[in-house]
């Protein structure tokens, strides 16, 4: 190419990005030196092997072009010069290698790649198609594809790198200001389906756009000198799936299969810092989740969009699980079909101090899941505030589905603050639990403010929580309360370990207009349950129909054991 051509390629392709012509590797602004690897022996037409030939350019240091050639490899390449540069015009590096191989290891810091495809070649790989190693800092892919992988167990070897199958592997260990910028993950694929002859089951499926692990699948223990830091902008990750059977049950169409756009992961101790930004990225029939953050500090997802179709053969499970301390998700977006609903909207295990803001989904069959992984986690510091589902519906064959969920009770709920939510429910055949918070101690310290629930039950125990400014609505003909011998709204245990005291109530409007008639029976006794020593109830507002009000009194919708 020419160093004109080369120029304008180059200064077109970071135009309105963060990088600049100098942190790509460029040796003067506007005027890169290139190199066409022809000079090298490399013939590019997809079929000659063109290993040899390429690592003796890659040998040179200098910047590549590879035009819009075709470079087949058979043989693992190394990029081991810092600050090399590679740009293509529609061109690709093709694997033909074994199983037991990969496309390429990066090695050195400051290597880039602008246009360049990364293809599989319908092959399984060795954990992942690239590598970028630890301390190999500052790796920039612009404008770059991923895509065509295609894990099949060859030989029948269970093993990490044949059960995992992704586009890109980066260590957790210095790889410091790493970058991917408009580039797409597409078409990646890991079989669990029992068709290649290795039996389904938990761990065999693995497969994602980015994967943040050294390859040799070593728990990431040792003290992070250099923290790995870096972003996601404006990416697409699209068709990413672990290869099922038909006919599953619900739990094995979840347990089975591992697919995900990025997968974050980090130490049991949860001491992994991972300053990663997930920014304006589009995810689509990323078959389990988008994004999953496990055991890492650090993680932003901001301005996401998830996408699940019909496509999928199974219901997606989750667009983002959040299972680190300092992680934030903010203005997240989430579609899927009405007949495969989403499975979850988010999920959280064992975290501090998140932030998660404005998220919104069509339809799910549960919200949030919280669920920490040991009764011992204390859960503090969260900020939440304006979540919106249009549709709540529970899953096949299950009672009931749910908004925001404690499912695995926490040691004790601190400072933690739910504000302006907003789910409707629904309420065809039963209601949907819209939140449920519960701890395994007696402590909660739980604020929820400005919540708006339709057709669904809200239950809360525990010392020191406070519901303001809530509205409860029951506004469908055909309501159940999920809760037998309760009622839409259960505030407080009066026995147990879940007993309540020292908890408020201030502004609370319950609407049941639309009960059905001959809802209050043996079965299912108030609309309201308020228990607790020394706590404050003000401002309680209940709206009942006048067929209830010439049954018996308001007051008896609403046992209050209240004391002090």
């Amino acid at each position: 190419m020419h160093r004109r051509e080369f120029a304008a390629e180059l200064l077109a392709a970071i135009a309105g990005s963060a990088l600049t012509v100098q942190s790509l590797g460029a040796t003067r602004a506007g005027e890169p030196a290139s190199v066409d690897v022809r000079r090298f022996g490399v013939l590019g037409d997809g079929n000659a092997d063109d290993t040899e030939a390429m690592s003796r350019a890659i040998k040179s240091g200098r910047p590549l072009d590879i035009g819009g050639l075709t470079i087949r490899i058979t043989t693992k390449l190394r990029f081991h010069n810092d600050r090399q540069l590679i740009v293509a015009r529609g061109g690709s590096f093709k694997f033909d290698g074994p199983a037991n191989d990969r496309l390429l290891d990066i090695t050195a810091s400051g290597v880039c790649f602008l246009g360049v495809k990364f293809d599989g070649n319908g092959k399984q790989v060795n954990a992942c198609l690239l590598y970028v190693a630890s301390n190999a800092a500052d790796p920039k892919f612009v404008r770059c594809g991923f895509t065509n992988i295609k894990g099949t167990h060859s030989g029948g070897v269970v093993s990490d790198h044949s059960n995992a199958q992704y586009a890109v592997m980066i260590s957790p260990y210095g790889v410091e200001g790493f970058n991917f910028d408009s580039c797409e993950f597409t078409e990646i694929y890991n079989d669990n389906s029992g068709l290649s002859g290795v039996t389904p089951s938990v761990g065999y499926g693995f497969a994602g756009g980015v994967f943040f692990l050294t390859d040799d699948f070593a728990s990431p223990v040792a003290r992070q000198t250099v923290v790995t830091s870096g972003q996601f902008r404006s990416c697409v990750f699209r068709n990413i799936r672990t290869l099922l059977s038909p006919g599953l049950s619900y739990a094995n169409s979840i347990d089975y299969q591992d697919a995900d756009g990025i997968r974050f992961y980090g130490d049991l101790q949860g001491a992994t810092t991972l300053n990663v930004t997930v920014r304006d990225c589009h995810f689509q029939d990323c078959a389990k989740r988008a994004v999953k953050v496990a055991l890492a500090k650090g993680v932003t997802v901001s301005g996401v969009t998830v996408i699940a179709t019909e496509a999928l053969p199974y219901p997606m499970v989750t667009a983002v699980k959040v299972d680190g301390d300092n992680c934030q998700v903010h203005g997240l977006r989430v579609f899927s079909p009405a007949n495969a609903p989403i499975r979850m909207i988010i999920q959280t295990h064992d975290c501090k101090d998140i932030r998660i803001n404005d998220v919104f989904a069509d339809r799910c069959n549960l919200f949030w899941s919280i669920a920490p992984r040991s009764r011992s986690v204390v859960t503090s510091g969260w900020r939440v505030t304006d979540l919106r589902c249009a549709s709540i519906v529970a899953p096949a064959g299950a009672p009931c589905g749910g908004g925001i969920c404690v499912e695995t009770l926490p040691e004790r709920f601190e400072d933690c603050t739910f504000e302006n939510v907003d789910f409707q429910c629904d309420g065809s055949s039963h209601s949907m639990l819209a939140g449920f918070f519960a701890a395994a101690t007696r402590c909660v310290g739980v604020d929820l403010r400005g919540w708006r629930i339709r057709n669904g039950d809200l239950k809360i125990s525990g010392f020191g929580y406070l519901l303001e400014d809530m509205n409860q609505e029951i506004e469908d003909d055909r309501y159940v309360s999920s809760a037998p011998g309760r009622g839409p709204l259960e505030a407080g245990q009066p026995v147990g370990v879940l007993a309540t005291r020292d908890s408020r109530i201030e502004g609370y409007t319950l609407n049941v207009r639309a009960i059905p008639k001959g809802y209050l029976n043996s079965r299912l006794r108030y609309l309201a349950l308020i228990c607790g020593d020394h706590t404050h109830v003000s401002g309680l507002h209940l709206s009942v129909p006048d067929s209830l009000t010439k049954q018996t009194n308001v007051e008896k919708f609403i046992s209050n054991s209240c004391r002090g």
